[in-house]
């Protein structure tokens, strides 16, 4: 058997999985699942941090769940006590490039990092914020970071279509994951520190896991419409949520290796720009264009709710790490705290 019939016999086997796929997910009937009872969403807009003029893009907690950093458009990088809505000593500080796109506490909550549109990486100490240092470098923007399974080891997500794994101490690539097919929007790995695995969200409709120890694709997750904002990882690694430009927002689930079920329905009309889970996994958070987040219940797989209080586009959602409330940053130049 020669190449050109090995391949047209890989070809033809991965259309009848694709086939397989899309016949199984036809016959899920979903409304002869059991659901458990509503649940009844009561966060309130609790404590405010105000930063204006500025628009804030993107935030994180720290393991601490007390501290969250910002990056605003204006590029500049700045703490929060999220206890009581003052700026931590010290921990303000301007990055050399306007439009920062992400940032993100290490491990130990004393350093963070930041990307954005001068396409590089800085790491910043927060005992001394002069002292930075390049950890990652692409051919065009980060849109996305997160430290890996160590505090020495980078993950990043680019518009020049590559994710990166980075060694911080040398600022050198140690491996690239390459096969979208446009600009990777949003990274995520799961909350397990022994696992390998990490998910990627791009503009060219599709999510793609991949393993970190061998730099390979793992799974494709295809069907969006449009270019994918962001991608989320429950707790326990299992299930997925990604959000699109189309609109949608949608469940997938690794081991069955398919989409579960389409969460958006008339209510949602804005594409929403970023996702998390709850620490239970119950409730799913969006960050809408519409200055408002919107609140779907995973288990009875429909919307819940909306979380009013901005006055602008919500540019991100985060949980805290132990689940006792919810921020958000948005460009009316605020962070809530929702509890």
């Amino acid at each position: 058997m020669d190449s050109d019939q090995k391949l047209q016999g890989v070809e033809e086997l991965k259309e009848s999985v694709a086939q397989e796929r899309i016949s199984r997910n036809k016959g899920l009937d979903l409304s002869t699942i059991e659901r458990p009872d509503p649940v009844a969403v009561r966060l309130k807009s609790r404590r405010c941090m105000d930063d204006r003029p500025k628009r804030i893009i993107h935030l994180d907690w720290n393991k601490d769940k007390q501290r969250i950093v910002e990056c605003t458009d204006s590029g500049t990088v700045q703490c929060w006590n999220a206890m009581n809505c003052t700026m931590v000593k010290g921990s303000s500080f301007r990055v050399g490039s306007r439009w920062l796109l992400c940032c993100a506490f290490s491990d130990s909550g004393d350093e963070i990092v930041t990307g954005g549109r001068n396409n590089k990486c800085m790491l910043y100490s927060l005992t001394d914020p002069t002292q930075s240092a390049v950890v990652a470098r692409h051919e065009d923007f980060v849109s996305s970071c997160v430290f890996a399974r160590s505090q020495q080891e980078l993950l990043t997500g680019s518009g020049d279509k590559m994710c990166g794994l980075w060694n911080i101490e040398t600022g050198s690539l140690i491996s690239s994951f390459q096969g979208h097919s446009a600009g990777v929007m949003s990274i995520c790995m799961t909350n397990s520190s022994s696992s390998s695995v990490f998910l990627s969200a791009s503009f060219d409709g599709s999510v793609r896991s991949w393993d970190i120890r061998t730099g390979k694709m793992v799974q494709c997750f295809d069907g969006h419409m449009s270019g994918v904002n962001s991608v989320s990882m429950a707790r326990g690694g299992d299930t997925f949520a990604t959000a699109c430009q189309d609109c949608s927002v949608r469940l997938f689930d690794l081991r069955a290796d398919s989409e579960i079920v389409r969460l958006d329905d008339s209510n949602t009309i804005f594409p929403c720009n970023s996702l998390s889970f709850s620490y239970s996994n119950r409730l799913l958070f969006g960050a809408c264009d519409d200055y408002s987040i919107y609140v779907w219940d995973t288990l009875r797989m429909e919307f819940n709710t909306q979380l009013l209080g901005h006055d602008n586009r919500v540019s991100c959602v985060r949980t805290c790490p132990d689940g006792s409330a919810v921020a958000s940053a948005s460009y009316d130049g605020t962070i809530r705290i929702w509890a």
